[in-house]
């Protein structure tokens, strides 16, 4: 009989991202000489994020929880993906989506590669860009989080 334990993230001082409640996440490293970012990026239960591109190559690893992935079908967001613990997704980039948490919400490390600085573009209603997450506002992310580490 195989025992299976769950993701113990106590010991981790989430940080919430701008925007829709129940979004968090933990900066794992910046390598801005590379323009890559890796993260733990927490749903709460059933918390979506907006629309969003990853511009380059991502890869996501769900660690906890269930981890749900939508995609533009006309006007509408459909059901895409329901991923559960050890599922592993990596794409060349230019992948539009809105991801939520399952029932009891997820924790999914995501490795992402900038283009040009950007990791990913947020999009309106219209499909029209509205705002941008780039390398830098990680490595910024990350200064501030490695502060409040030292601080402790």
């Amino acid at each position: 009989m195989t025992t299976t334990f769950r993701f113990d993230d106590r010991a981790i001082s989430w940080r919430p991202f701008r925007g829709p409640d129940g979004l968090s996440f933990w900066v794992l490293e910046v390598n801005e000489t590379k323009q890559k970012v890796d993260i733990l990026f927490r749903l709460a239960p059933l918390a979506r994020c907006v629309a969003h591109n990853h511009v380059g190559p991502t890869t996501t690893f769900v660690v906890d929880g269930e981890h749900r992935t939508y995609r533009r079908l006309g006007s509408n967001w459909a059901l895409d993906e329901v991923r559960v613990p050890g599922t592993f997704v990596s794409h060349d980039g230019d992948a539009i989506h809105i991801e939520e948490g399952g029932t009891n919400g997820a924790i999914v490390h995501l490795s992402m590669q900038a283009m040009d600085g950007v990791i990913w573009t947020v999009l309106d209603d219209a499909g029209n860009v509205s705002d941008r997450t780039t390398v830098d506002d990680f490595s910024r992310a990350h200064r501030k989080q490695i502060e409040r580490c030292e601080q402790r």
